[in-house]
């Protein structure tokens, strides 16, 4: 019964892993770093952190492409921006469609890591931190102009209690645009 049984297994893992390989089919993998302008606009209803600020730095980061399902292709991304306010090394997974003619490469991704951020008295607060960025690069041959990446992320938790925030949100939108040079 146990040799059956491990049998069935190991056949159910070989068909897994072949659909695995229909499905993701591996594309021609593709490496870039970026450099772009960050603007940050963050919204605090937090009780002692009423407010707006609005804020401009500099992010670099890197992104790795190897995987195709259909006209998709995925990889992961890792990042990092500075501003005035903010500070933030974030990782996670990106997808890019692919068209015929490359006119633009849009592309998402959902990234999750943690920073810094000053509160409205100054004094820097740690958390955790995960952001939605959407955006699209025009092609230009080994070098993309990042035309615009949009992304809208949120602190899930209190750091100093430890609990979903109840009474308010951190919010933060950021708009960035520059330049990609993949390899």
């Amino acid at each position: 019964m146990k040799i059956k049984r491990k049998a069935i297994m190991a056949f159910a893992y070989f068909i897994l892993m072949a659909a695995s390989y229909v499905v993701t089919a591996q594309a021609k993998a593709q490496t870039a770093v970026y450099s772009t302008l960050v603007f940050t606009n963050r919204e605090t209803s937090i009780a002692t952190q009423n407010g707006y600020f609005t804020s401009a730095g500099i992010g670099v980061g890197v992104y790795r492409e190897g995987y195709e399902i259909g006209r998709v292709s995925t990889g992961l991304d890792f990042r990092v921006s500075y501003s005035a306010h903010d500070r933030f090394g974030l990782g996670g997974v990106r997808a890019e469609l692919l068209s015929d003619r490359e006119l633009v490469r849009p592309y998402a991704e959902f990234l999750l890591g943690g920073g810094t951020t000053s509160n409205v008295q100054g004094a820097a607060v740690g958390h955790m931190f995960y952001e939605a960025v959407g955006g699209v690069d025009f092609p230009m041959d080994r070098i993309d102009y990042r035309l615009l990446e949009f992304g809208i992320g949120r602190t899930p938790l209190n750091n100093a209690t430890g609990a979903l925030y109840t009474g308010g949100n951190l919010w933060e939108i950021t708009v960035s645009s520059g330049i990609v040079y993949r390899f």
